[in-house]
């Protein structure tokens, strides 16, 4: 049987930025050595990040969740 981890939206804005709560940090160690074993193994991992650009504000997200997060290129 073939194994991927995935690590989904494990990003700044999610962790310690407009997003974040305070305990996300406890998360950083657990996935980075997730990450290594997979590494070590050989097996696949897949990353996914949220990503908006600087118009977010304007979209229809943006104004359901009126906070700047995961802006493209910050």
């Amino acid at each position: 049987m073939k194994n991927i981890l995935l690590v989904i939206d494990y990003q700044q804005d999610f962790v310690e930025g407009t997003l974040g709560f305070p305990q996300s940090v406890r998360l950083e160690e657990p996935i980075a050595q997730k990450i290594l074993e997979y590494r070590q193994k050989g097996q696949e991992i897949l990353f996914t990040y949220d990503t908006h650009t600087a118009d977010y504000l304007n979209t229809q997200e943006g104004r359901n969740l009126p906070v700047v997060h995961c802006i493209k290129g910050t």
